[in-house]
């Protein structure tokens, strides 16, 4: 009888394990369907083009120098780097004075990519006069050049750039000028014949009022190839220049000297 209940117990016990295990079956998923791309055969339209908006700013990358763009420039600060003391009397590669060359004025200065080169250019303002310091090459000819960005409303011609000698101011050059590029700037430039004076840039303007000039990377140097402007026009000064040149070269030569001066002997021993 034991024996019975005994083997009636096993018994069950197996099918109740093969219950279990049937109950823990578990039914396989299938595996996810990949779509592959079919690649230049598809019929799949390709993605629409957004249209830029009008007016949207592009991000323009730029390199510029400190120290202005071309070395061996014989004008002191051409590029309008360091002219940047306000203080009156500065020793400064370029001042700015009235129309009359009577008196100073501080100049204004625009920084970043509003310049054509370096980190900073000149803002100049009607009834403003600049003056740039400089020097001649030896022995052979001379060339200058000078940019102005102008108002949208004004012409080239309504900025005058000319070169003076530093000593007695007497004309040698009006640079001239062509039509304005894409960005609204004017080139100015002249060649020369050799000097045996150093040479200086005298700026005027017939700029309307409420507007200004951006003035920046001016040039004088040596005839040899490495600066190409165009031969400057003849051209005589009239008579409110000349003037005007007389009083600024004695306001320029009272307060900022542009020479040695006579050498003191040496003391005696």
């Amino acid at each position: 009888m034991r024996r019975a209940v005994a083997i009636t117990a096993v018994t069950a016990l197996a099918a109740l394990v093969a219950c279990a295990a049937d109950e823990e079956r578990v039914t396989q998923v299938p595996p996810p369907v990949v779509v592959v791309d079919a690649g230049a055969d598809s019929d799949a339209p390709p993605a629409p083009t957004v249209p830029p908006l009008p007016g949207r700013v592009k991000r323009t990358v730029m390199e510029r120098s400190p120290f202005g763009g071309v070395p061996g420039n014989l004008l002191a600060d051409g590029d309008f780097e360091l002219s940047t003391v306000q203080h009156s009397g500065a020793q400064l590669g370029w001042r700015a004075y009235t129309l009359d060359g009577a008196g100073e004025l501080d100049t204004h200065w625009e920084t970043g990519g509003l310049c054509r080169s370096g980190l900073r250019c000149a803002i100049f303002d009607p009834g403003m006069l600049m003056f740039g310091r400089g020097t001649a090459a030896a022995t052979k000819g001379n060339v200058a050049s000078v940019w102005a960005k102008m108002p949208i409303d004004a012409k080239c011609n309504a900025v005058r750039p000319i070169l003076i000698t530093c000593d007695t101011f007497a004309v040698d050059k009006l640079l001239s000028s062509g039509k304005k590029d894409a960005d609204g700037w004017c080139h100015y430039s002249a060649v020369l014949p050799q000097q045996d004076s150093a040479l200086c840039m005298y700026i005027d303007s017939t700029l309307k009022a409420a507007t200004y000039a951006l003035l920046d990377a001016a040039v004088i140097g040596p005839d040899d190839g490495t600066i190409h402007p165009e031969e400057a026009e003849f051209w005589v000064p009239d008579a409110a220049t000349v003037a005007t040149l007389g009083s600024l070269r004695h306001l320029v030569q009272s307060t900022m000297p542009l020479g040695r001066g006579e050498r003191r002997a040496r003391p005696e021993r």
